[in-house]
Order: C-alpha cells, then sequence, then structure tokens
C-alpha cells in the first residue's frame, strides 16, 4: 500500500516505490506508461475528491463568515447547515473542526446548538473567556473559585502557594530583524523541601483549553503532529524547571519502591544542571517516591499537560514567538529556523532556569533535554483523549514506546517546537534525555 500524504496526494516516499514499480514492469512489458498514470488516477481520485469537498467546505465557511457582522457569531441556522454539508460530504470531524479554527470560529462539534462564539486569538492567549459549552462554563466556574480557595489557604501546614518574580522571553519581528524582549513577570508557585538548600518550585497551570497539535502550515510540522483537537484541563501544577541533580540525587536516596535510582547519572555534570540519562521507568520511580514521601501525587506530565504548559497561550512554533535563538534555549544553534540569527553550539546540558521563562513562568520548555511524558506513543492524534489525560491503552505492552518532549541541547531548532513530538522504549537513556514532573491536587 503506498503512503499518501496530507491533502491525498502521493507521499514522496509513495512516488518513488511507484515510479520504480512502473520502471521494472515496463521493462517486462507488462504495463505502459499510460496503464499505469490510469492506475494511479484510480488510486488517489477518492482522496482528490475528498481533498475537493474539504476545500468547497472551506470556501463555504469563509463565505458565511465574511457576511457576519464584527463582533457577532454565526447563526444557529448557519451551524445547521454546516453540519448538514459535513453529513452529506461525509467529512471527517478533525478536518471540519481544523477549518473552523483556520477562519477563527470555535469548530461545530465544541459548541450546543444554541450557542454560537467566535474564536478570538486573544481571549486563547489569556485562558480566560475559553467557553466551548454550557457545561464548559459551568465547570470553569467550578474551577476558578477552587483555585482562589487554593490561593487563599496552605497547601499543607509547611507549603503554601505564593507568587514568585521571574521573567518572560518574547521574540519579535521589526522589519526584516528579530528583536528579544524580556518582561516582567509574576507567577504562583509552592515549593517542596527535599533537603536543606534543595527545594522543587512548583508553577501553577491555570485551568482551560487549548487547540494541540501543529497547523499544516507551521515550518517542519510532521503528519504524527495533527489532527489538531481542542483539549479540556483542570489547574495542575508543573515543575518550573526540569529537575536538576541535585533534586534526583536527594529523592534516589530515599526509600526503594520497585527500582533502584542511580544517585549521580548524568553525564554533564552540576547540581543545577538537568539529570540525564535517567529512563522513562526511572521517571516513573522517581514521581512514587515523591507523592509517597511529601503526600501528594507526583507524575510525569501526560503530553497534552506539557504541551498546554509549554505553550501558556501562544499559538506560534515557539512561546518565544515564530523562532527563538541561543539566547533565550539551550540547541544546536548553528542551525535556524526562521532567518534568525545563527547562534553558539554549546554540546553540553546549561543550568536550569539560565534563560528566560515562558508566559506562564516554566524555564527550559524548548531545548537543554528532551522530558518524558506518561503516554504511549500513537502515531497520530486520531482518537487522542480530550480531556488533558495521558494516552495509554488499557492492553498496554510493557515496552511500549512512550513520548518525549521539548527537544534538547544537540538538536537543530524544529525539533524544540511547542507541537514537536519524539518516542522512545521507556528502558533508553541518554545525555539527551531528563524529566519534569506535574503534581495534582
Amino acid at each position: 500500500m503506498m503512503a499518501l500524504a496530507r491533502g491525498g496526494e502521493l507521499s514522496a516516499a509513495g512516488r518513488r516505490i511507484l515510479k520504480d514499480w512502473r520502471a521494472n514492469l515496463a521493462e517486462s512489458e507488462q504495463i505502459s506508461d499510460a496503464q499505469a498514470e490510469q492506475i494511479e488516477a484510480e488510486v488517489v481520485a477518492p482522496w482528490r475528491e475528498y481533498a475537493k469537498k474539504k476545500a468547497d467546505f472551506a470556501d463555504t465557511v469563509a463565505a458565511l463568515v465574511a457576511e457576519v457582522a464584527p463582533g457577532e457569531g454565526l447563526s444557529a441556522a448557519d451551524w445547521a447547515e454546516l453540519r448538514q454539508l459535513q453529513d452529506c460530504w461525509k467529512l471527517q470531524q478533525a478536518d471540519v473542526e481544523e477549518i473552523m479554527w483556520r477562519h477563527d470560529v470555535i469548530p461545530a462539534s465544541a459548541l450546543s446548538p444554541a450557542e454560537e462564539i467566535d474564536r478570538r486569538p486573544a481571549e486563547l492567549a489569556v485562558q480566560a473567556k475559553a467557553k466551548a459549552s454550557v457545561e464548559a462554563e459551568r465547570l470553569t466556574r467550578e474551577q476558578t473559585q477552587k483555585q482562589k480557595e487554593q490561593e487563599l489557604q496552605p497547601l499543607s501546614v509547611s507549603t503554601a502557594v505564593v507568587v514568585k518574580q521571574a521573567r518572560q522571553g518574547i521574540m519579535a519581528l521589526l522589519g526584516t530583524r528579530w528583536r528579544i524582549e524580556q518582561r516582567p513577570l509574576q507567577v504562583q508557585v509552592f515549593r517542596e523541601r527535599l533537603a536543606d538548600r534543595v527545594e522543587l518550585t512548583m508553577v501553577q497551570i491555570p485551568a482551560g483549553c487549548f487547540l494541540m497539535g501543529s497547523p499544516l502550515e507551521e515550518p517542519e510540522s510532521s503528519d504524527d503532529e495533527g489532527p489538531r483537537h481542542l483539549v479540556t484541563l483542570g489547574s495542575f501544577f508543573m515543575a518550573q524547571t526540569p529537575i536538576t541533580q541535585a533534586q534526583w540525587r536527594e529523592v534516589a536516596g530515599w526509600q526503594k519502591l520497585h527500582l533502584d535510582l542511580n544517585p549521580d547519572p548524568s553525564h554533564f555534570k552540576g547540581p543545577h544542571r538537568p539529570v540525564e540519562q535517567v529512563s522513562w521507568k526511572e521517571g516513573i520511580e522517581f514521581c512514587r517516591r515523591l507523592s509517597q514521601r511529601q503526600g501528594r501525587t507526583y507524575n510525569l506530565p501526560s503530553e497534552a499537560q506539557w504541551e498546554y504548559a509549554c505553550r501558556a497561550g501562544t499559538t506560534t512554533p515557539f512561546h518565544f514567538g515564530d523562532t527563538l535563538t541561543s539566547e533565550l534555549a539551550n540547541y544546536f544553534g548553528s542551525c535556524t529556523y526562521a532567518q534568525e540569527p545563527k547562534g553558539p553550539c554549546r554540546h553540553e546540558t546549561t543550568d536550569v532556569a539560565g534563560f528566560p521563562a515562558n508566559p506562564w513562568g516554566l524555564h527550559d520548555m524548548h531545548g537543554n533535554v528532551w522530558e518524558w511524558c506518561l503516554d504511549q506513543w500513537h502515531r497520530n492524534y486520531g482518537g487522542a483523549p480530550t480531556d488533558g489525560g495521558a494516552w495509554v491503552n488499557l492492553n498496554i505492552v510493557r515496552n511500549d514506546k512512550r513520548m518525549l518532549r521539548g527537544g534538547s541541547w544537540d538538536v537543530h531548532p524544529g525539533l524544540c517546537r511547542s507541537g514537536c513530538r519524539n518516542h522512545h522504549l521507556p528502558d533508553y537513556f541518554y545525555n539527551r534525555v531528563g524529566l519534569r514532573v506535574v503534581c495534582l491536587l
């Protein structure tokens, strides 16, 4: 079976295979070029027909949006007609939602029949007015109330949510030149004391929803980063930085639960550098020990939690903007993503929090070390959960590959994008792989 790329065309690999087949069959006089072209046309015809219907549907949406007065959304009649057209043409829901988002309109599947809401980028950016349905509004009110209670009450006798100062980094294109801006930032955190002078700072991530995955037009995006889909998450806490070697060393000395932990596994040494050369299984053991000792539930983040926290309301390839530089992250700086200036290749990890934070106060989400996530590997987001939970099948195989996010010190910038996905076996470890934890209260 030949692979089809996005849009129903033959992929590069599929076209190469077909070309070789045609050459071999032509030599043996089993098939002519005209017959080969006819076979290709017959195979691809249904996909091209579907692509045309999808394009016609997009034109219909664009025409409806153009007729809407500023500040108003599509009418209930408009939505009903679009649903009817979708059913008539048998368009996949993921494709319809992608078209809706492209035209800055909330997808129909996220709306109740009597509700029409425009998607405004500013609203998504602050995650303050996202509402997909009456039920979503109710949940948001409840989550907001819980967050207020958490801010007013200590988590325990010794640990409370406090305000911490940070600095956010932004890449801005002025004419033909990129400029880095840094802005002051306040974030809600609590600190978990692991030992004398060793703390784990956890940042509060607000509840909200976001569009997970990469748009088709994003440079270097791949098929495993789609289809884009709406995900709604409750509030949680995430480590402000990757787990450091000092933090790892303390927890590795605590009581063993399932696995022994090497207290000093890292290739690049330094107490404030991220721990590396740790496997997914060792990351799970680390979280279990934290949970048992501290009395709270720690775990590796789900892919949805990781990407939601990394983007922090942004929709650009990086939370810094449309690109990044070696002044903002630790990656293979001699490679560029969007004609930004080249930078140094450090060839090693760097101390955590050495670069500006994202809009929610998290450091090192791009580069430094790949970070393990809880989910199993799936080749795309078809059937992915929409509640922010980890995507783990019940019939899990012990050595199923697990997810890695964020890029590392030795990769080009395209692999550091917010939507980029990587995966490896749960026993895998290397000097580019570390972890970050989340806490659910």
